[in-house]
């Protein structure tokens, strides 16, 4: 897991970098999901169900402060439920960043390209009704306006209450392989979310 804004250099780049192993900014560390996670691919490569979309990586060092002195932090259990329809919050990755074209060398997901940098923007809330609104939070995802979305390689990465270091839920999945329309995130403020994530906190 990398801490550096980037962009991260890879081990096959010109000059060779750190990712995907640990070093000066990365740290490696054992992933455990949550138990109970699972999900199935439709035809068109998009998730047709999903659960418990949530997992912890224990560092097998501490990070030194130097590298990094702040964290996010958790939600109280039901925050989500009182924020309202239209309001902001800050989305964080390393994902892809643009499609090329034409898009015919192998499927949608490989039309995507970006390095690997930490970027963040803005999106908003959209209605708390849905059929998944007790596990998911629904954004906007159109780059438009000041606003932007989530892409592929920005799964995992937190949604932050506006202005805050609240981490209300992880990004999890989109609506289509253009990256567009809206955006599923796992919401963190579930209380058998909290109690898996404190298991590892020490």
């Amino acid at each position: 897991m990398w801490v550096d804004a980037g962009p991260i250099a890879a081990v096959w780049d010109d000059p060779p970098g750190e990712y995907p192993f640990g070093g000066r900014a990365s740290f490696e560390g054992t992933p455990f999901t949550m138990p109970g996670f699972g999900y199935y691919l439709t035809n068109a490569g998009l998730p047709g169900f999903i659960t418990r979309d949530v997992g912890v990586v224990v560092l097998r060092e501490r990070v030194p402060r130097s590298v990094v002195n702040e964290y996010g932090r958790l939600p109280a259990v039901g925050e989500v439920d009182a924020l309202r329809v239209g309001m902001y919050v800050d989305l964080v990755g390393y994902g892809v960043q643009y499609q090329v074209t034409p898009r015919n060398d192998g499927g949608p997901y490989e039309a995507w390209r970006g390095e690997r940098t930490r970027y963040f923007a803005q999106a908003q809330l959209l209605s708390g009704e849905f059929v998944i609104s007790d596990k998911f939070l629904k954004t906007s995802a159109n780059a438009a306006q000041g606003k932007g979305g989530t892409a592929f390689g920005d799964s995992g990465g937190p949604v932050l209450k506006v202005g805050t270091d609240t981490v209300l839920a992880i990004t999890s999945f989109g609506s289509n392989v253009n990256c567009a329309g809206t955006g599923y995130y796992y919401r963190v403020d579930q209380a058998d979310v909290l109690r898996f994530i404190n298991g590892f906190v020490r």
